[in-house]
């Protein structure tokens, strides 16, 4: 007899935990979107103004 579905109950998967690394890498990737976002310049433009205000 084929499976009409009758009385079935399917059970909810439960979703796997999250790996530390990747909410590590959310966060960095949402801190640098956020970054890029407030700033008007890239990152690298951060990074060359910091270099010239301490001097290297």
């Amino acid at each position: 007899m084929p499976f009409d579905g009758t009385d079935f109950q399917a059970r909810p998967r439960q979703p796997s935990p999250e790996m530390p690394s990747d909410k590590a890498l959310s966060r960095f990737i949402l801190f640098i979107a956020i970054c890029l976002f407030v700033t008007p310049f890239s990152m690298f433009g951060l990074v060359d103004l910091v270099r010239s205000i301490w001097g290297r």
